[in-house]
């Protein structure tokens, strides 16, 4: 079983990573994460009779503005669309789209647009905020990372070409979801940290993808990918470490590995989104 998807007569997809505000929410209820590991590929579907703990974790999930994974593939196109709209010169254009990770703020999508007519293409990045108070958090790190930028031109750092939203009816009711298109890292993967257990020491991972455990489909039970080397997790803690000094002439901020901050292009580590409570 990978990320994302529930194998099965009625095959799905879902978020299996909570998002920002529903994590939040049941921290202060004090309710256990094993709630959202259970249910998170059920939050879109009916409720099942004699369900208490779906059926509450959904009201938790509308009360924070949660999105499905439909949701968001929704805001993703639409996104592509406005862009064609405004940014192609032409109708004869060709779009593909796919979902490459997520955390808890944002999904992430990789889109290419072609123009046809005058053999033009441009790739980037779709964030789609998974919640409300993740669409606060999405845009202040987007304007954090835009101020980074123009303070920084030679900071090695994924730019933010644009933050905006796009319109999804809710529940009933029509509400703007927090999008930004980012620079895409061609060939790049996710740095993760990951401990030894038989020796104790962090490792660098490069992530091919996450797999789920078949009884949790939302549980993270292993990663597929391979160990930086010791010169290359050298070149990413040098470069971390320039970044942040960097960045510090904006406003101090920091970098969570184990949130899909960092991705390593082959050659150095690379900035996509940062945390805006310095460490």
């Amino acid at each position: 079983m990978e990320e994302g998807s529930a194998a099965g007569a009625d095959t799905s997809f879902f978020h299996g990573i909570i998002s920002r505000g529903l994590l939040n929410r049941l921290r202060e209820l004090d309710c256990p994460s094993d709630v959202w590991h259970r249910h998170a590929h059920l939050i879109g579907r009916p409720a099942i009779d004699g369900n208490a703990d779906l059926r509450r974790l959904q009201d938790h999930a509308r009360a924070c503005q949660v999105l499905t994974f439909k949701h968001s593939a929704f805001c993703a196109a639409r996104y592509v669309e406005q862009y064609c709209r405004n940014s192609v010169a032409t109708d004869d254009v060709s779009c593909a789209l796919w979902k490459c990770k997520e955390g808890h703020t944002s999904s992430v999508w990789h889109a290419i647009v072609a123009d046809r007519r005058h053999g033009r293409r441009s790739t980037f990045a779709i964030n789609v905020a998974r919640d409300a108070e993740a669409g606060r958090e999405l845009t202040a790190t987007a304007e954090r990372m835009r101020a980074i930028a123009a303070a920084c031109p030679d900071v090695k750092m994924a730019r933010v070409l644009d933050c905006g939203t796009v319109s999804l009816e809710y529940d009933g009711v029509p509400v703007d979801v927090a999008v930004t298109r980012n620079e895409w890292v061609e060939g790049a993967r996710e740095i993760h940290p990951l401990t030894d257990l038989r020796t104790g020491r962090q490792n660098l991972i490069l992530v091919e993808r996450f797999l789920c455990s078949p009884l949790m489909p939302s549980r993270l039970s292993s990663i597929v990918g391979r160990r930086l080397t010791d010169i290359e997790s050298a070149v990413v803690e040098h470069d971390v470490a320039r970044f942040l000094e960097m960045a510090a002439r904006s406003q101090p901020i920091s970098v969570n590995l184990e949130e899909g901050d960092l991705v390593w292009n082959g050659t150095n580590a690379v900035v996509v989104a940062v945390n805006l409570s310095p460490r």
